[in-house]
């Protein structure tokens, strides 16, 4: 699966963004992160130095899906505190259920980074109910796709799991980047919520995700790969 993005901003709660194959036309109210217009950083890549936070580096959030016609279907808390849910400074992501389609969001640096040296992504992640169903990308870059006679750019991720359900409690995720491209990425992270999962809910969906890392450690226990990447 591919997807194409760009991003603005507008005043209120964050809202994520970006947009499957070919929509142009986004909006995002970032946290700590500037404005930009451009669908991909462009010019040389820099090292990355390991390990690398993602928070601290991939600034930038965008929607996906159907919450590009309607972004304020997800709303993102990049600073979210909360001694109960064991939370400081982490993600709370809020998504409204409906009919629409498939959505979800990207972390993006204003820049590119060769990440060769990263055998994995690891991070934490929990549902506010237990049970909620998406899917994690890793490493994401825009490659050109030349379909019927016309370039367009499209989104390709290192790593994206199977569809998996998470619990009501912290658990530990990992990513097996050890035989992947990782040059010239622009995108660290991302996540993906199917349509069925949006439309068997009555309320709104709630996940937290933490200390999302790479590194240049061996995956103990990668969670599974979709069986067909992006």
């Amino acid at each position: 699966m591919v997807m194409a993005a760009g991003i603005a901003i507008v005043a209120g709660s964050l809202i994520v963004g970006s947009a499957y194959s070919g929509s142009s036309g986004v909006t995002g109210f970032f946290f700590g992160a500037a404005e930009t217009t451009s669908i991909s950083p462009i010019g040389t890549a820099e090292a990355a130095v390991l390990p690398m936070d993602v928070k601290e580096t991939f600034l930038l959030v965008e929607r996906s899906g159907s919450a590009q016609d309607n972004p304020s279907r997800i709303k993102i808390d990049t600073e979210f505190i909360d001694p109960d849910e064991h939370c400081e400074f982490c993600y709370r992501i809020e998504i409204e259920p409906g009919a629409a389609g498939k959505l979800g969001a990207m972390l993006k640096a204003n820049k590119l980074y060769n990440l060769e040296s990263a055998q994995r992504l690891h991070l934490f992640a929990k549902g506010e109910s237990g049970g909620e169903e998406l899917q994690f990308n890793a490493a994401g870059k825009y490659v050109d796709d030349r379909a019927n006679g016309k370039v367009t750019k499209l989104m390709k991720y290192s790593f994206t799991s199977d569809n998996m359900r998470l619990k009501n409690d912290w658990q530990r995720y990992e990513m097996d980047l050890s035989n992947a491209d990782l040059s010239d990425i622009s995108h660290g992270f991302g996540f993906d919520v199917s349509a069925a999962s949006l439309n068997s809910s009555d309320k709104p969906i709630v996940i937290y995700l933490k200390g999302i890392t790479f590194d240049d450690l061996p995956a103990e226990k990668p969670i599974r790969a979709a069986s067909a990447t992006r």
